[in-house]
């Protein structure tokens, strides 16, 4: 039997952008805010700003900082256990001039389970290059058939509206907000059937 293909969101689940860009360059915006004050991803209303400023201020972060940061403690746990228990890729909407140092990021990191990368780029103010190959994270879960890891709402409900398997890795703006890492991963073996 094949082994299911989890296409893996990078910032906010392999990865921990958020907290690091509020302690860091967020403070731009809206200095002493913390993570506990984040009720919304993007956390415009927190922070005061238009999503633009929130889309410069992430790229600011991962350009400063995020790219030499290590991955998630529990992530890279439950890679080096069950990580060989089904296969993996990375589906991405990072900006495609983050793009390359987010997939070396990943294959420094990851690349003993995950060889490759897809981006479906998120826009950014003069820069109109977009992904060719899909037009969304719903799209390349379906045309792929694989099961999306994400922490963000949009994306995981788009893909179930689409036909497709997605969960909710915990986030603050997410309906597993109260779920420790290690429930979800407990919990997606248990869904996946997924045993050694």
């Amino acid at each position: 039997m094949k082994k299911p293909l989890l296409l893996w969101d990078i910032d906010d689940v392999l990865n921990c952008l958020i907290p690091l860009c509020i302690s860091t360059t967020a403070q731009k915006l809206k200095p002493g805010i913390k993570m506990e004050d984040l009720q919304n991803n993007p956390p415009l209303q927190e922070l005061g700003c238009s999503l633009d400023e929130y889309r410069q201020i992430l790229d600011e972060c991962r350009d400063q900082y995020l790219y030499s940061e290590p991955p998630r403690k529990e992530v890279m746990d439950f890679f080096q256990e069950w990580g060989g228990c089904f296969r993996s890729m990375t589906l991405s909407s990072s900006p495609m001039h983050m793009a390359p140092r987010s997939a070396e990021w990943v294959l420094r990191h990851f690349g003993s389970w995950i060889q490759g990368t897809v981006f479906v780029p998120s826009p950014r103010k003069k820069i109109t290059v977009g992904s060719h190959l899909f037009a969304s994270k719903a799209e390349a879960v379906v045309e792929l058939d694989g099961i999306l890891i994400d922490d963000m709402p949009i994306n995981v409900e788009s893909v179930k509206k689409a036909g497709g398997r997605a969960f909710y890795f915990p986030a603050p703006w997410n309906i597993n907000k109260n779920m420790s890492i290690e429930e979800f991963f407990s919990m997606l073996l248990k869904e996946l059937d997924i045993t050694k």
